[in-house]
């Protein structure tokens, strides 16, 4: 596949779960697969490229493709798309936007660990982080996204505690005192 992609072209994954032994296929395997080129269109003829391919893996070896959106999969990935919409919102008023950023408020919000943090995924339903565990980076993002959202008329408590906890977090782990926005070195 490698030669018939554009050069600038990237298709990045990470096989999750792939079972125990060579030679088996197991009960359940799950990988995540990154695309991106320079133009939308590139990237979404390789995706279509890539699900036929996964299609014909699942119909190869008798067994069910489940397909996941990548937000759905990535707080970091959602929290720079919040933050885009927030801010066209906040210069536009297109309320049009409004649903799909209430909905990324509420995954994001219901996607933060028991002590205020983000990794690349959201919460695992055991109350902690996987892979990485908690990330400075998406952390931060993910916060101040939340605060946009509350700047574009976002009210929801959910939304409320999770901007109190990722404060907490951050002023004791930076020695902010204030809101996120507005201190610290960040502002809008």
């Amino acid at each position: 596949m490698r030669e018939h992609i554009v050069q600038e072209a990237r298709i990045h994954y990470v096989i999750e779960e792939g079972g125990m032994q060579p030679n088996i296929v197991p009960d359940y395997a799950r990988s995540w697969y990154f695309i991106r080129a320079p133009e939308r269109e590139q990237v979404d003829h390789l995706y279509d490229w890539v699900l036929k391919i996964a299609e014909g893996a699942a119909l190869m070896t008798q067994t069910e493709l489940k397909v996941e959106d990548a937000y759905d999969m990535s707080s970091w990935n959602m929290s720079y798309m919040n933050i885009f919409l927030s801010e066209y919102y906040l210069l536009t008023r297109d309320e049009d936007v409004l649903p799909k950023l209430r909905q990324m408020a509420l995954y994001l919000a219901n996607g933060q660990s028991q002590v205020g943090t983000w990794g690349h995924g959201n919460v695992l339903p055991s109350g902690v982080l996987g892979g990485y565990g908690a990330m400075c980076n998406p952390s931060l993002s993910c916060a101040v996204s939340l605060q946009l959202d509350q700047k574009c008329g976002i009210d929801d408590p959910v939304v409320e505690k999770a901007i109190r906890k990722s404060e907490v977090f951050f002023s004791k782990s930076y020695k902010c005192t204030v809101g996120l926005l507005g201190s610290c070195g960040v502002s809008i």
